[in-house]
């Protein structure tokens, strides 16, 4: 079994998306929490 190890470019580039998608996925949550959030909150306002 031969094990091909990855250029020092496709290293780079990969740990790159890996960051990318990383803070895109840490953001689109955070938003949604806050929407969330925001939300129950009003309803709360409603019914309290």
């Amino acid at each position: 079994m031969l094990v091909t190890w990855p250029t020092r470019r496709e290293v780079l580039l990969t740990t790159g998306m890996v960051f990318v998608m990383s803070a895109l996925a840490a953001t689109f949550f955070g938003i949604f929490d806050w929407l969330f959030r925001s939300g129950l909150q009003m309803l709360w306002s409603f019914f309290a």
